[in-house]
């Protein structure tokens, strides 16, 4: 099977769920060929992929991918990845097809010092207190998902939560601000969420991922502006 990951980044071992680690992988730029054991049909099996180096970074992200590693107004660590157009082998390895998806949607682990809040697609299912005043976040979210749209939020981030009774019955709505910009969020955004969900689903049938909520994040990235002093990024 084919993984990609996109150099400088590089893979250092891959090893299947029995703990046997495969051997004779054949690399091709950013493509890695990769020799699997024959499985049966209708089983599930997993491998787990070691690699290290440091990601590229976007110089005017979106409209170039690589990792963002940005401030905030108080000078504070601020980061998050562009990769929808350039691919999510940018950051992390995988299939870098945006015409196919994982099945049974995807969980995101980010470990981030414990002054800061990682944030990723669906719902919060853990959080891991590790040495060195380090906190891990896990996200997961249930439906299919594009490689390019699993992404993390790191920052100094606070929230409020809502709610929006849509067709489906009650869709679970979450805004996430830096701290000094949550009122902004809560006065200019909250109530724009509610006319934009409205009218999709009036037009085009019910949201389709009530089951991993709606979340409306502040990101480092201009272009997506709504607001010239509050750049947003919509997740579910």
């Amino acid at each position: 099977m084919q993984i990609d990951l996109m150099e400088p980044l590089k893979i250092d071992s891959i090893v299947l769920l029995d703990g046997s680690h495969i051997t004779g992988i054949r690399d091709d730029g950013n493509a890695h060929m990769v020799p699997v054991p024959k499985w049966n049909p209708g089983t599930t099996n997993a491998m787990t992929v070691y690699y290290h180096g440091a990601p590229i970074v976007a110089v005017k992200p979106p409209w170039d991918g690589g990792f963002i590693w940005a401030k905030d107004s108080l000078g504070r660590p601020w980061m998050t990845v562009a990769c929808q157009g350039m691919g999510a082998s940018v950051w992390y390895p995988c299939k870098d097809y945006q015409g196919d998806e994982p099945d049974n949607g995807a969980s995101l682990t980010s470990i981030v010092p414990d002054t800061l809040l990682a944030i990723a697609n669906g719902h919060l299912i853990a959080k891991t207190r590790y040495p060195g005043h380090l906190t891990g976040y896990t996200w997961q979210v249930k439906n299919p998902i594009n490689n390019y749209d699993i992404i993390p939020y790191i920052g100094k981030y606070t929230f409020f939560d809502s709610s929006y009774e849509g067709e489906k019955g009650k869709l679970p709505v979450s805004f996430w601000a830096l701290d000094y910009d949550i009122d902004k969020m809560r006065a200019h955004c909250e109530p724009d969420v509610f006319k934009m969900l409205k009218a999709f689903e009036y037009w085009f049938g019910p949201y389709p991922f009530y089951e991993d909520g709606y979340k409306l994040v502040q990101a480092p990235i201009w272009a997506w502006s709504i607001k010239a002093t509050l750049p947003m990024a919509t997740i579910f």
